[in-house]
């Protein structure tokens, strides 16, 4: 099968897992609510914040080994990829010792995370969801080798599975007075069966490759945890940017705003996962064209893949900002909704954020100045609590979205941008143009007219597509994209 083929059929079962999600999340949001309180469902929803530090713990092996194995797979070297494949695994195993301590700190010290609890058994819950985390965290390396081949339809029709099973658990255990404890349970379960999953789907796709302690290479982990531990730095700097907003809010506002923080979130996490796997699909793409030195299709994909990236975003988040009062009062109550203002942040860094993306595909999958990569990014989850710390008091959550999108631009956008260009020897100061577009639209905040208010929309609207258009055509793929459709069309009217 070709590869354009490949990634449309990885492409289409992402999204058909994201509306599977988008669907499920649309009936359980407010089913869950029914039997939790609001202070509960924050609980809930900052142990998933928690788990998601857990992650950090791997040393970035995993990582350093996701974006090898597709090179090594693209060169068809096997007796690399099984050396790279026990060495990979035997030191991921290793690394979860780290998260076996992390674990241990939150199961017995919860109280450091959490202000005001009357939840009895919090321990149980964090101990089933940690645990049902380290299950599927072993398995990572199998993940990462099937997501190597390409074998991304695959992984998100199983999703799916994982998803029904997930949700049936829920709806049974909620009913049956489980409370927070049927969303520990459900997930605990549903990792179990698809780790016994992902090992079969292994066994049968790479049968040559054998788990042996005598294939473990020093010096391919050396590779691995040089490279991996700034991936690591990386992994941490995603849980400052993303995963602390939720505990923030929680110890300097209130535990119960959370939950409507999360709903009002929510929208945009769903977008970024339409927004996400669409650009993430990619990755084994990149890989594989850097190992075959094809710096050419490199680019191409990667300039495509910054201006559709912030296109695809906008177009998503405006959809939201439109709807979003109309959607929340009508799925989970009006009382859940938190206002324009913050819808309007959400929207302004999702863009940001979501430009950020296609430079880490890049520089990840190319194991490009990874000290450099991934510094920028600590520098930019740092600054970020710095600066919500410091504007949370007098402006709240949107002190906190603030904080998130000045720390971005300055060390994600700028940095990442420069490196991007740097690899691929092209000019950095023309990706930052659309950027300035988004930022214009944060100026409706202070418009209290609604028609000067959508006219400031139109116009931001305006602004950023017209500034898209002339890096394209800046940088001559605007006309390199009319030579392609014109070629095509001439090829159908022949035909």
């Amino acid at each position: 099968m070709s590869e354009k083929k490949l990634f449309v059929k990885g492409i289409t079962a992402s999204y058909i897992f994201i509306i599977a999600s988008l669907i499920t999340s649309l009936f359980l949001v407010p089913f869950v609510l029914k039997y939790l309180t609001d202070p509960e469902y924050g609980i809930f929803i900052i142990v998933g914040e928690l788990i998601a530090w857990a992650g950090a713990t791997n040393l970035g092996i995993n990582a350093t080994f996701n974006s090898k194995a597709a090179q090594v797979i693209g060169k068809k070297d096997f007796n690399e990829l099984e050396i790279l494949f026990n060495t990979a695994f035997y030191g991921h195993l290793l690394s979860s010792l780290i998260l076996i301590v992390f674990s241990s700190f939150v199961y017995f010290n919860p109280e450091f995370f959490f202000d005001n609890l009357n939840e009895e058994s919090l321990e149980l819950i964090i101990l089933f969801l940690l645990g049902g985390f380290y299950i599927s965290y072993i398995t990572q390396p199998l993940n990462s080798l099937l997501t190597a081949d390409k074998q991304i339809d695959i992984d998100n029709y199983l999703k799916i599975g994982k998803l029904i099973v997930q949700t049936f658990l829920i709806v049974i255990l909620l009913i049956f007075g489980y409370k927070l404890l049927a969303l520990a349970i459900s997930s605990l379960i549903s990792n179990i069966l698809l780790s016994f999953v992902t090992i079969f789907r292994v066994k049968k796709s790479f049968s040559f490759l054998k788990l042996n302690f005598k294939k473990f290479s020093k010096k391919s982990f050396y590779y691995l945890l040089n490279n991996g531990i700034w991936f690591t730095l990386g992994s941490i700097a995603g849980v400052l940017i993303f995963r602390l907003d939720a505990i923030l809010i929680s110890k300097y506002i209130s535990l119960s705003i959370v939950a409507s923080y999360a709903i009002n979130l929510k929208l945009f996490q769903i977008a970024e996962k339409f927004h996400g796997i669409l650009f993430n699909s990619s990755r084994p793409y990149f890989a594989q064209s850097y190992g075959k030195k094809d710096i050419k299709n490199l680019s191409k994909m990667y300039n495509y893949s910054y201006y559709i990236s912030i296109i695809f975003a906008f177009l998503i988040g405006i959809i939201i900002v439109m709807f979003s009062n109309w959607f929340i009062s009508l799925w989970v109550g009006p009382n859940y909704y938190l206002g324009e203002k913050i819808t309007l942040f959400l929207f302004v860094n999702f863009i940001i954020q979501s430009a950020v993306l296609p430079n880490r595909i890049l520089l990840a999958t190319t194991i490009y100045k990874v000290k450099i990569h991934n510094l920028s990014r600590i520098f930019d989850g740092v600054l970020k609590i710095i600066i919500a710390l410091t504007l949370i008091d007098k402006f709240g959550i949107i002190g906190v979205i603030s904080a998130s999108i000045i720390s971005s631009i300055l060390f994600s956008n700028i940095v990442l941008n420069w490196l991007s260009s740097k690899l691929l020897k092209e000019e950095t100061i023309i990706k930052l143009i659309p950027l300035l577009s988004v930022l214009s639209f944060l100026f409706i905040i202070i418009i209290e007219d609604p028609l000067l208010r959508y006219l400031n929309y139109f116009l931001s609207s305006v602004l950023l597509f017209f500034s898209i258009y002339f890096c394209l055509n800046k940088i001559g793929y605007l006309k390199h994209f009319k030579e392609t459709i014109q070629k095509k069309l001439s090829k159908i009217k022949y035909e």
